[in-house]
């Protein structure tokens, strides 16, 4: 597991400096519920699969994450242009 601080240093696209400290919106977030809900065993796991359509995903979407949770986001960007409907309708 990896720790992260909750800000990077990251290029962006928009105001100045270009290269600034920015949080996600995940990690913002976590920062939310725990600001709401503080518990020190909030966890965030990002169990991205870069460019891969949810239809490739979905079939073994338990073996990505944890076994104990309680709460899942999925959120394909831009790979939802690519999802097969059919393919992932429950």
């Amino acid at each position: 597991c990896m720790e992260f601080g909750g800000v990077a240093k990251t290029h962006v696209n928009w105001g100045e400096p270009t290269m600034r400290p920015f949080k996600g919106w995940a990690v913002r977030l976590l920062d939310d519920i725990n600001r709401t809900w503080p518990h020190p065993q909030h966890q965030l796991n990002n169990s991205a699969l870069d460019a891969t359509p949810a239809q490739t995903v979905l079939p073994c979407l338990f073996s990505h994450l944890p076994t104990q949770l309680d709460m899942v986001i999925l959120e394909f960007g831009s790979m939802a242009m690519h999802l097969q409907l059919a393919a992932v309708e429950a």
